[in-house]
């Protein structure tokens, strides 16, 4: 598993409070507690947390390495997610994958 100092650098990275990282990666408080106290994360939560890294970075990118508006977007319902806010479809493999294609057809003018 990753170390816990993932989760720290990921909070900064992101702006998001402990809770919003923790509910967008699926694992609970208390057991962020727990992992804090050893250290690391187990390999499916290390999944997890990946794969809400890569989903960010991908939002960080798309705005051109602006992160104060990649956070806004991110955080910010969207009317092509179904009015849902790209941060609560992360949690789910599925979630990420729609942020993915919504980036690609922003990215590349298939807006139907």
């Amino acid at each position: 598993g990753l170390p816990y100092a993932t989760i720290t650098s990921l909070r900064r990275a992101t702006g998001l409070s402990s809770r919003e990282l923790a509910d967008a990666v699926n694992i609970r408080m208390r057991t962020v507690a727990r992992r804090k106290e050893q250290g690391r994360l187990e390999p499916d939560e290390s999944d997890r947390v990946l794969r809400f890294a890569r989903i960010f970075a991908a939002t960080v990118e798309f705005f051109g390495g602006d992160v104060p508006a990649a956070r806004h977007w991110f955080t910010t319902p969207v009317r092509a997610l179904g009015g849902a806010s790209p941060l609560a479809l992360a949690a789910t493999d599925a979630g990420t994958h729609e942020i993915e294609v919504l980036i690609w057809r922003i990215e590349n003018g298939v807006l139907t």
